[in-house]
């Protein structure tokens, strides 16, 4: 996260502040880090381009414990998962537009000015790393981004090698503080 913290400032420019409320310390999360730096930068852009007359982007992360059905991301399981949410103060969207934002070529942009496909990819990123992706947002109010990855643990983390055998690989890892 630190290694984005320059970029992200200078993309968001003057006219908006970032905040940075991150824990002291998480768990490693599997994920293809260069893919999770750029739905950081990809999140952190929209943020930007909805706040034309600036505004605040908070990025923060923790650590949560989910006993059971969560409300704010009704399908995780229980276990321990580190969040990033990324907020900020912009247009927000409206709850069609919300219901679409996730959607492979979907954009509010103009043409030209956008693809439609960086929240599909952060979608079909967080999915794969056995993740949720959450969106609420508010008009005229601001947008929150909130990704759920399994925290893991240090069983997870150390190859193991049986008798006769190849050692099992070990996922790439990305550490959210």
């Amino acid at each position: 996260m630190s290694a984005n913290a320059e970029v992200i400032e200078r993309i968001m420019g003057s006219k908006n502040t970032v905040e940075w409320v991150l824990a002291d310390s998480t768990p490693p999360v599997t994920v293809d880090a260069d893919l999770f730096e750029q739905m950081i930068l990809n999140l952190s852009i929209n943020a930007r381009d909805a706040m034309p007359d600036g505004g605040t982007l908070r990025v923060a992360t923790s650590l949560e414990e989910v006993v059971s059905a969560d409300e704010r991301a009704p399908s995780l399981t229980a276990g321990s998962y580190v969040t990033l949410s990324i907020s900020d103060t912009g247009a927000g969207m409206d709850e069609a537009t919300m219901a679409r934002c996730f959607e492979p070529l979907f954009t509010t942009k103009g043409p030209f000015k956008g693809t439609g496909l960086g929240l599909a990819s952060a979608r079909r990123l967080v999915e794969n790393s056995a993740g949720v992706i959450d969106c609420t947002s508010r008009l005229g109010v601001g947008t929150t981004f909130t990704i759920w990855l399994p925290a893991q643990t240090i069983d997870d983390a150390v190859p193991t090698i049986a008798p006769d055998s190849t050692p099992t690989p070990v996922t790439a890892r990305a550490r959210m503080s």
